[in-house]
């Protein structure tokens, strides 16, 4: 039988040691617990992320966009272009995990494959050392899909 997961909304913010119900919760099911049980919310609380400065293959991660399941996604530059992407890296708690790591690059694999004005759009599927696997995505402009969903009923046609 497998081991039960805890309900995330129960545990305490491994920064603020608070625990946010309510509409957070949606930010709590979507973070990674840390191997103490708590969960780590730093961006909310304007901590400064570790990441940010540091260079991954030919980009810099300049700021947080936000965060999913699979790792945190980062606005970065890229070195000799300048342009501007989405990048996402994948948690390093998870890259030990080999069916983890197959279905993030399983992801960006199945994105590659399709060309659609309302798809974003592969630039690349890397890692660094240290296991470091990452996505760079072209970066769009725009609300979240969580924001407009909280606008109401988003229409077919």
């Amino acid at each position: 039988m497998p081991a039960q997961q805890p309900n995330l909304a129960d545990l305490p913010c491994g920064v603020c040691g608070e625990r946010h119900p309510g509409k957070s919760c949606r930010t709590l099911l979507s973070a990674i617990g840390k191997a103490d049980g708590t969960i780590d919310l730093a961006p909310l609380h304007g901590v400064p992320d570790p990441m940010l400065g540091l260079t991954l293959g030919n980009y810099e991660l300049v700021s947080v966009l936000g965060q999913g399941s699979f790792g945190m996604v980062y606005r970065a530059v890229h070195h000799q272009t300048g342009e501007a992407v989405a990048l996402k890296l994948m948690h390093q708690n998870l890259v030990s995990n080999d069916e983890v790591v197959r279905r993030f690059l399983g992801e960006a694999r199945a994105t590659l494959l399709v060309q659609h004005p309302n798809v974003v759009q592969v630039k690349a599927i890397d890692a660094v050392e240290r296991n470091r696997y990452f996505i760079v995505l072209e970066l769009l402009q725009g609300e979240t899909l969580e924001n407009r969903c909280e606008r109401g009923p988003i229409p077919f046609a």
